[in-house]
């Protein structure tokens, strides 16, 4: 259409001419084309997200659209009257393109475009956005929900963290050796300090693995029993007269250094000369005893804990049967009791004499409580009575009996699993 004078144009809402007049409309796909006034009023209106020019609350336009803002080369748009900009909107720019910037001026995202290799490969862009993740190989760390895909070591990891504490994990280099009057805690030593519980009800461990060797002289010491204890704090060797594994509260003897732990808070406490009373510590362990004497000084250190594993179960399973382990005993007058000594079977067989002669033990727990009564009784004589009472540590047999024969076996049977 030629230039003419604005008076001379016809009324443009009727004129024949509406769609010869050329307008920028379509951002999206960023050419010239040929609309009519009436629908271009009608696109400035519109609330279409994919028109370029949209009206704002204030009732003035402004670009929504930013999928050509490549083309923008120089120029400055206010801040004050920018719309809100989805991330996925941002073009990316080329670092060169950017301005020297001095980085404390940069805002802080929290992150770094990077992969994290922890528990899985997570990729992060410079926008803090996730763009990919692998799925990351069970290790010692990380297991599936039913920990079935953890290795042995990873099962221990695991165990160590919710299950014990309290006590000595690994010793690579022995727990410690006892030289003159000295003793040394062997450097590698792996300890498990006891700090609460989680939020989960699982129990809170802080680790401390000894760098070097750390000794201590004991000479000059009176004898007596002492609890050799750990305190990570200091890096040193400590020990207390008395040691209490108690959920409540013991009484305080103020003449003694005491050490006493919780294990149902699973928090330590300590008690010196200066102080009457328990004090939390979140840094303390007991490591063994010490037995002195005018004979010489014995020490007892404790050995690592030894976790069960899933690739112990079929020895796990037979820990209930006999074992090829036993004690010979001698029994004796009809009454007389026996304390067993670990878990596992007393076994009693012995020859009648005559008829109705009877072998009857009487099997009670360690604090005399009855818990059953076995009866063998030979039809004639003879034949053998034979009883096999099984009995866990610390019960006592008393075994009654009429039989005047020969005793053939009187024996204790250890359990596979018993110490």
């Amino acid at each position: 259409m030629d230039k003419q004078p604005v008076g001379t144009l016809p009324d443009l809402t009727a004129s024949s001419l509406d769609d010869e007049i050329m307008i920028i409309t379509d951002s999206e796909h960023n050419q010239l084309k040929k609309e009519k006034i009436s629908d271009l009023i009608t696109d400035f209106t519109s609330t279409n997200e994919n028109n370029a020019l949209t009206k704002g609350t204030d009732g003035k336009m402004f670009v929504t659209d930013f999928g050509n803002a490549s083309n923008i080369t120089e120029g400055t748009l206010p801040t004050s009257v920018l719309p809100e900009i989805p991330l996925e909107k941002i073009p990316d720019i080329p670092k060169s393109k950017l301005p020297d910037i001095e980085t404390s001026d940069l805002p802080v995202s929290g992150v770094s475009a990077d992969t994290y290799a922890y528990p899985s490969s997570v990729t992060v862009n410079a926008q803090g956005q996730v763009t990919a993740i692998e799925e990351g190989t069970p290790s010692a760390s990380n297991a599936n929900v039913d920990l079935s895909n953890l290795t042995d070591e990873g099962e221990k990891h695991f165990l160590n963290k919710t299950q014990i504490t309290n006590c000595i994990l690994s010793a690579p280099n022995g727990v410690a050796t006892y030289s003159g009057n000295s003793l040394t805690l062997k450097s590698g030593l792996k300890i498990l300090c006891c700090d609460g519980l989680n939020s989960d009800g699982t129990l809170k461990n802080s680790e401390v693995i000894l760098d070097n060797d750390v000794t201590r002289n004991f000479s000059g010491l009176p004898t007596g029993l002492r609890y050799i204890g750990y305190n990570k704090t200091t890096n040193e060797i400590l020990y207390y007269n008395t040691y209490y594994v108690s959920n409540t509260q013991p009484n305080i003897d103020t003449s003694k250094s005491e050490i006493w732990y919780n294990p149902q808070e699973n928090f330590t406490y300590v008690h010196d000369t200066n102080e009457d009373i328990w004090t939390k510590v979140t840094n303390r362990c007991v490591l063994g005893t010490m037995f002195s004497s005018s004979t010489g000084t014995e020490f007892n250190m404790y050995q690592p804990v030894e976790l069960l594993k899933r690739s112990d179960k079929a020895e796990i399973a037979g820990w209930g049967f006999p074992s090829d382990r036993f004690d010979d005993l001698t029994l004796g007058a009809s009454g007389s009791t026996y304390t067993a000594p670990a878990n596992g079977w007393f076994w009693i067989q012995k020859l009648s004499s005559s008829t109705r002669q009877f072998l009857t033990p009487i099997i009670k727990d360690s604090n005399g409580n009855i818990k059953y009564t076995l009866t063998s009784q030979p039809t004639a004589a003879g034949y053998d009575a034979e009883i096999l009472a099984p009995v866990s540590k610390g019960d006592v047999i008393n075994i009654n009996y009429s039989l005047d024969g020969a005793t053939k076996s009187f024996r204790f049977v250890y359990a596979e699993g018993s110490n």
